[in-house]
Formats: structure tokens, C-alpha cells, sequence
């Protein structure tokens, strides 16, 4: 978004690296190509900012640093305590506390914040890791926020009923189960598998509350970033489900086909009643706006199964469902990358790695491409696409 009271220069740090995330170095002018709107823009301005070449080359680093030139780099570490798994969050605070155990980059400054139904600011911005490694260790010692089970509750029903005999004889005379042939057959799984869709969408709309009371909150702290003059990154810890209880859709249409194939209604089309596509789009829009970059972590470990294993796994360990979180990966993950991609972060690995993703993460912070140009519409105070 151009600024009408700003010099109508519009401005961008690019980060550019290889399929395992590390920084390429040494690109030039020539190598960038900037549209927008689709059409080219010519490159007026560009910079390299590389701390091995500061450090390998100072003179010529300083020769071609632009005019009053100095980068700001904020790292908001954003921790979402009102809808992440508990084990999952100890992880990730346990690798976050040993990556905060070594100094900041340079020019780096941190801030450590916990939502948990209200923002707290745990640690303001600081380069100093001796104030932000015990602010960790704080969070650590808070209570996890009880998410409930209803999701687990749910699926354990629903297997249990699909794992039971589709078929019982029934007397009305009598009133009960009996085993004489002569009886008409009574299909009691039906019945208590169409009693599970209004279940599920309850569920699905409680998490859509949940996940937007998230979206909310975190749209309020980026606005809130928008006076702060620098490079700006999110490293947003949290689950948010694309579309609210899609697998437990998914699973009620796999345990009970045939019912699933009975109703005039597509349970799966349900599921697009509780999507966040909208509103995790608007607020990209506005971290875009704020030059705020998302780092997300996925709920997906490098070593777990794919979402499909872990459903089959499922199915056939009938009265012994998985985690309702590990079910919702795929959905948890869509959302994450389109946080992370159309900001210009990316998405990393909840795995024993973190700490080293972490450290790349901070190398990415100092090392950048600075583009300029001017914009054929500057101060319209519309939304322009930049690619």
C-alpha cells in the first residue's frame, strides 16, 4: 500500500535462499526482476545487507551501504496459548530457550508475548538474551490453557459405535434385544451415526471461534507493530485450523459410508462453513501492509507419518483414536503456509532441528536484498499486488 504522506519510493527486503532454506549470496541488480500489478518495474534502488561480507570486506560493504542507512531488525517470538497442544508447546519453548542462550545477531532486538484470551507482553524488545531467556522460563511455568477433549471424545464414539454390530433384532412386545430370527432387524448404527453431525458441528463451530478470538488478537498486536520503523518477523507458535473440523467430517463420511452416501447434504460441503481463508487473507494483507514477515511452525515433526497414514491408522485401530490434533494436521498446516508464504516467511518443522531453524531464521534477519522503485500510482491508497 503506497503512503500519500510518504516519498512515493515503494521499498522491499527479499530473501533469497535454497531448497534447505539456506541464504544465497552475492546476487546482483541484474538478477531481480520486480512487477506490479503484473506489469515491470524498473529497479532504482538496491542494496546487498550480508554480515559476511561486512565482516569479510568492510570498506566495500560500507561503500555501497545507501545513504543514512540503518536496519532495524525486530523478531516478535508470539506464542498462541489458547489453542496449541500442550506437549507440543513445551518442545518449542525448551528449543527457543536454548537458541535464546546464544547472543543476537547484530541489530537483532527480540520480544517474547503469550495469548492466552488476553495479550501479555512477557519481555519488550531486547537484544539482551539475559532478560529473555528467564521470560521464557516464565511461560514455561504457566498453566496450560485446557483445551478440552470434545474433538477425542467425538472420534472415540464414533469408532466404538462403528466397530459394533450393524444389526440387532428388536421386539417391540418385549422391548428389548432378542435373538429369535423371527424379529425384524432394527439398524441402531444409523441411528447413533446421524446422531454425530450435529455433534461435530458444534465442535467445528466452537473451534471456529476459538481460532478467530486467535486471528483477532493477532491482527491487533501487528497493528500495533505498524509504528515501529525497521524489518519485522512473527514467529507466530500456535494450531489454527483452516477449515474447523474437516477431518472429523472426513471421518464420519470413512466409519459410516453408507449413511454418508444417504444424506442430501455433502457433510464435507459443511466443513466450508467454518473456513478462515478470508480472514487469514486479510491478515496477511495487513502484516504485508506493516512490512511484517511470518514464521510459522508446523504441526507436522519431519519424522511423523503423513496425514492419510495417520488416518488409516485410525480406521483400522478401532476404540483407540490418535490425538484430534494430529488428525487435524492438514488443515492446521494449510493455514500456517498461507500465514507463512504470502508474507514472505516460511513455514519450519517442529522437530529436533528447531534450534538450528531458529539460528537460520536470525541469519535471514541480517541477510537480505533491498529493491526500490517508484510506483506508477503512489498515495492512490489502494492495495497493489507486488511480485
Amino acid at each position: 500500500r503506497t503512503d500519500p504522506d510518504r516519498v512515493p519510493l515503494a521499498r522491499d527486503a527479499v530473501v533469497a535462499t535454497d531448497k534447505t532454506g539456506v541464504p544465497i549470496r552475492r546476487l546482483t541488480r541484474d538478477d531481480f526482476q520486480v512487477f506490479e500489478d503484473n506489469v515491470e518495474m524498473e529497479i532504482s534502488h538496491f542494496f546487498v545487507s550480508d554480515p559476511e561480507l561486512a565482516q569479510n570486506d568492510p570498506v566495500a560493504y560500507q561503500e555501497n551501504l545507501p545513504e543514512n542507512f540503518r536496519q532495524n531488525l525486530y523478531l516478535a517470538l508470539y506464542f498462541d496459548d489458547s489453542n496449541i497442544d500442550f506437549e507440543r508447546r513445551m518442545s518449542v519453548l525448551q528449543h527457543l530457550r536454548g537458541f535464546l542462550e546464544q547472543p543476537l545477531p547484530q541489530n537483532v532486538q527480540a520480544l517474547l508475548v503469550r495469548f492466552d484470551g488476553s495479550i501479555h507482553v512477557e519481555q519488550g524488545f531486547t537484544d539482551e538474551t539475559t532478560k529473555l531467556v528467564p521470560a521464557v522460563e516464565r511461560v514455561m511455568a504457566e498453566p496450560a490453557v485446557t483445551m478440552g477433549d470434545d474433538g477425542d471424545a467425538i472420534l472415540r464414539r464414533m469408532q466404538t459405535v462403528a466397530a459394533s454390530p450393524q444389526h440387532v433384532l428388536y421386539s417391540p412386545s418385549l422391548g428389548g434385544p432378542v435373538t429369535q430370527p423371527q424379529y425384524e432387524p432394527v439398524d441402531l448404527q444409523a441411528a447413533e451415526s446421524s446422531a454425530f453431525l450435529p455433534q461435530i458441528r458444534a465442535y467445528a463451530q466452537n473451534q471456529k471461534v476459538r481460532n478467530g478470538a486467535s486471528l483477532n488478537a493477532l491482527e491487533g498486536f501487528i497493528g500495533r507493530m505498524q509504528a515501529i520503523r525497521g524489518r519485522k518477523v512473527v514467529l507466530w507458535v500456535g494450531d489454527l485450523e483452516m477449515r474447523a473440523g474437516e477431518n472429523m467430517f472426513r471421518t464420519w463420511q470413512e466409519l459410516f459410508p453408507d449413511l454418508a452416501r444417504r444424506q442430501p447434504i455433502d457433510p464435507m460441503m459443511e466443513s466450508m462453513q467454518y473456513d478462515m481463508s478470508r480472514d487469514l487473507r486479510e491478515l496477511v494483507d495487513r502484516a504485508n501492509s506493516n512490512r511484517i514477515s511470518f514464521y510459522t511452525l508446523s504441526s507436522l515433526a519431519g519424522s511423523a507419518p503423513s496425514s492419510a497414514a495417520m488416518n488409516q491408522r485410525i480406521l483400522e485401530t478401532s476404540g483407540r483414536p490418535g490425538q484430534q490434533g494430529e488428525r487435524d494436521i492438514r488443515s492446521q498446516d494449510d493455514a500456517l503456509m498461507v500465514m507463512s508464504d504470502l508474507s514472505g516467511g516460511r513455514m519450519l518443522s517442529d522437530n529436533a532441528k528447531l534450534g538450528e531453524q531458529l539460528a537460520r531464521v536470525a541469519e535471514e534477519l541480517e541477510t537480505f536484498y533491498s529493491l526500490a522503485y517508484t510506483p506508477p500510482s503512489p498515495g492512490d491508497g489502494k492495495q497493489h499486488s507486488i511480485k
